[in-house]
């Protein structure tokens, strides 16, 4: 009976502990290095090695750290298989301490087992010394070095280029507005015709009567000729400046001038703009608008012109005639006399 329970104990020390969950998993846990200056940053490992299908739950590092060594960042865990039935598992924490001294990281509990048993295994306590940076204690004061210069490339350049561009192309739109405008005031209008504005119309309009560009398809060329015997005969009848104006522009200066009669400022105003449409916008008119508009601009110049010019010429040749009678008289006496 003795050497049966003997030979059982035997069996049991030898073979039970294979039988536990427990005989093929192991942990550990260190760091990168154990000296380390002060802020410097490095890895916390915990490294698990286990059967496939063992279960192991990873600690919580945190609660068991001194509390100068901050956790930063808690990395992705890393499998690997080792063999067919064994699996080696990695878990890394990036740790940093600004405190120096000795410290030392408390062994880690690990919790194990499958789905009858559970037990758990530690890891070894890690130990950390943390330096201080070295200070020069000489006297010797340094100068604070320059930044160093680095290479501008053309994204960091482009702003700056845009706003050159900017500035070069508005001095350049100044600087042709000012010689525009400066053109336009030095521009001196021809010295005016001694002949009535009104004589020059009419001369200038038979001639553009008797040369038939419309019928011979000119439309364009004798709508800008009408035009701009039109803009001369209101440059030497009302001094308007219409050199370099548009149309808006001279009606409106022939409004300033104190031109009320309406009907014939819209009969102007719809000659000028059709002659417009017809010299900028390719527009065909009728043959009818053609004859309408030759028309308009004689009834223009017939019923604007200068009155006072005719009644003086009809003075100068009633006078003329009162004096020739005279003369006549005179000269019927003298010869009865004689």
């Amino acid at each position: 009976m003795k050497n049966i329970i003997g030979i059982l104990f035997i069996w049991l020390c030898v073979f039970l502990p294979n039988m536990m969950p427990g005989q093929n998993i192991s942990v550990k846990t260190y760091l990168d290095t154990n000296k380390i200056l002060i802020g410097d940053q490095i890895h916390y490992r915990l490294k698990v090695r286990k059967p496939s299908d063992l279960h192991v739950a990873f600690p919580g590092p945190g609660e068991n750290f001194p509390p100068q060594i901050e956790i930063l960042e808690e990395q992705t865990t890393d499998t690997s298989v080792l063999n067919d039935n064994e699996l080696l598992i990695e878990k890394k924490y990036l740790v940093t301490v600004f405190d120096t001294g000795s410290f030392t990281i408390p062994a880690l509990k690990f919790t194990y087992g499958t789905a009858s048993l559970n037990d758990s295994i530690f890891s070894d306590s890690t130990f950390l010394k943390v330096y201080p940076v070295k200070v020069d204690t000489t006297d010797t004061i340094f100068t604070v070095k320059s930044p160093f210069g680095a290479p501008v490339t053309f994204k960091e350049a482009l702003p700056y280029i845009g706003v050159g561009l900017g500035v070069v192309f508005l001095v350049l739109l100044i600087i042709y507005l000012m010689r525009k405008f400066k053109r336009k005031d030095e521009l001196v209008e021809p010295e005016k015709p001694s002949e009535p504005a009104h004589i020059i119309a009419f001369r200038e309009l038979d001639k553009l009567k008797k040369q038939k560009l419309w019928q011979a398809g000119e439309i364009k060329l004798y709508y800008t000729r009408l035009s701009d015997i039109l803009r001369t005969y209101l440059w030497l009848r009302y001094d308007i400046k219409t050199l370099e104006r548009t149309t808006e522009e001279i009606l409106t200066s022939l409004k300033n001038t104190g031109f009320d009669n309406d009907e014939l400022f819209n009969l102007l105003q719809e000659t000028l703009q059709l002659a417009d449409l017809v010299k900028f916008a390719k527009f065909d008119p009728d043959p009818e608008a053609h004859q309408e508009s030759m028309e308009s601009a004689y009834r223009f110049v017939k019923e604007t012109k200068m009155i006072e010019e005719e009644k003086k010429q009809d003075t100068d040749k009633g006078g003329n005639k009162e004096n020739n009678a005279e003369g006549a008289e005179n000269i019927n006496k003298e010869g009865g006399e004689r």
